[in-house]
């Protein structure tokens, strides 16, 4: 094979491992399970459950419950996030 023989094969073993990583680095950084998605939703809704959270089950999610908690009031506190709420309520986003 002269050099061109070989960009092709090396060109797509980049892509297709690029793709894997990709995909990988999105996988890490959503919701683990349907769970993890109510729980958020209602930890945003009644901050108050995570004290249930602790009584119940010996405290296996409560770990977890308080990591979503941490990250809800984090996000209430950027001011991107405030500004995107604002422009959802008016409707133009």
């Amino acid at each position: 094979m002269d050099s061109t023989g070989y960009f092709l094969p090396i060109l797509i073993v980049l892509f297709v491992a690029g793709t894997i990583i990709l995909c990988l680095i999105e996988r890490m950084f959503e919701p683990k399970g349907s769970y993890e998605k109510w729980l958020k939703e209602e930890l945003e809704r009644n901050p108050d459950y995570i004290h249930w959270l602790k009584d119940t089950d010996k405290g296996k999610y409560h770990a977890l419950g308080l990591k979503i908690l941490t990250k809800i009031e984090r996000d209430k506190n950027n001011s991107y996030y405030k500004w995107l709420k604002r422009m959802r309520k008016i409707g133009k986003y």
